[in-house]
């Protein structure tokens, strides 16, 4: 992008999240073509990053997805998960705090990652206090590095 300074801060991959009683909740990780029999819920009803992430790699895998339900807000997303409406994907940096009867499993084959990034103006990127900030975000981006793979394990069964 001109005029700015791109720094990246992290790689983050993509998680279904569906109940822990969902049959595909036994496995540690699923396959994309997976989900072409699941109802899903969409994070993008005016279209986005993680919406075009999603369909790309779902047209990889052959389908297009069976949304029955949209939403902008994380948080009504796994409102709708909890409630049974459907299964969905989203950035693992999203499902930090998961409500009681959810889980998350890393998507696989293709594995989606998107790339989490800095930008800078160049014309303040000289200033102090832009500088403080920049290293207190690269700090942040760096403990987050090495969030857990898995913050709810699979059962023993499908280890």
């Amino acid at each position: 992008m001109p005029g700015y300074r791109r720094e990246k801060l992290i790689d983050d991959d993509y998680m279904v999240v569906l109940p822990q009683a969902h049959p595909l909740a036994r496995q540690a990780e699923m396959a994309v073509v997976q989900l072409a029999a699941e109802s899903m819920v969409d994070l993008d009803v005016f279209g986005g990053p993680t919406g075009e992430v999603i369909d790309h790699v779902t047209q990889a895998a052959g389908f297009t997805p069976n949304y029955v339900a949209r939403a902008e807000d994380h948080y009504g997303i796994l409102a709708m998960v909890t409630a049974g409406v459907g299964v969905t994907v989203l950035p693992r940096l999203a499902i930090g705090d998961l409500p009681k009867g959810l889980t998350a499993r890393p998507l696989v084959d293709p594995t989606p990652v998107r790339r989490v990034v800095l930008l800078i103006r160049r014309e303040i990127e000289h200033l102090d206090h832009v500088e403080i900030i920049r290293l207190a975000i690269h700090r942040q981006a760096s403990i987050n590095r090495g969030y857990a793979r898995d913050r709810r394990p699979a059962p023993k069964d499908a280890r």
